[in-house]
């Protein structure tokens, strides 16, 4: 059970510089769009009100692409400080007894014998790439999500992005808690190697599925109507 470490800032820089060359290309879009709808509302001849919306949209959108930097920066700060702080180092007694485990069951099989080994190493690295992968995805898209959800009125998905993304962030806390706690439990109950390779895996599939637990946790608190409120105060 090795910890999981949380993104590194260089890896968050390079998410964030792609999301300002994004962020870019849609900026002169915007601009277009605003322009278009300006001179459409002036040979409709429209009131005040319509024009303040055509604003408002436009001050949106680059308010919250000025803010989410931001905000990420924030987010990633916060749960990666608390991940290191519950940080654990790896119970090598526990990966020994469950290598003999693996030999004995499967002697012949050197394969398995690796697997039991390293098997704990190997997993912490697929979740690990997994978890940088997924983040510096959603930080990447962030800005057509912005840009949907104010010049187009689309914000359906507004409360699943960063349900996901809160998800993903807290993924290392959890994985580390778990892992953690794991470590506090393994004394009393892997007392054979059976005991432990069970418990092992037991441990493994809550630390793996531990995002899930976040987002039924958000999805709960319906976060697209706090993201609305904070969309309506920037504008």
């Amino acid at each position: 059970m090795n910890p999981l470490v949380p993104l590194n800032d260089t890896v968050l820089q390079a998410a964030l510089s792609l999301f300002s060359k994004v962020s870019l290309i849609l900026s002169g879009l915007v601009g277009m769009i605003f322009v278009m709808r300006i001179c459409f509302l002036s040979v409709r001849i429209a009131n005040i009100y319509e024009y303040s919306e055509v604003i408002g949209d436009t001050v949106k959108y680059f308010g919250m692409t000025y803010l989410y930097p931001i905000l990420v920066k924030l987010l990633v700060s916060v749960t990666g400080g608390l991940a290191l702080s519950i940080s654990y180092a790896p119970v090598t007694a526990a990966q020994s007894s469950i290598a003999e485990f693996a030999h004995k069951l499967f002697g012949e099989f050197v394969i398995f014998q690796i697997f039991g080994k390293i098997g704990d190493i190997l997993m912490n690295l697929v979740t690990q790439t997994i978890y940088t992968v997924f983040i510096s995805l959603l930080l990447s898209i962030a800005p057509i999500l912005i840009f949907l959800s104010t010049m187009l009125g689309l914000s359906q998905g507004v409360g699943a992005y960063f349900s996901s993304l809160m998800s993903l962030c807290m993924w290392p806390v959890l994985w580390n808690l778990l892992g953690l706690l794991g470590r506090e439990l393994w004394p009393i109950i892997g007392n054979s190697p059976v005991s432990t390779v069970v418990f092992w895996v037991v441990i493994q599939i809550l630390q793996v599925a531990s995002p899930l637990y976040c987002a039924l946790l958000f999805r709960s608190l319906s976060p697209s109507q706090a993201i609305s409120k904070v969309i309506s105060i920037v504008g």
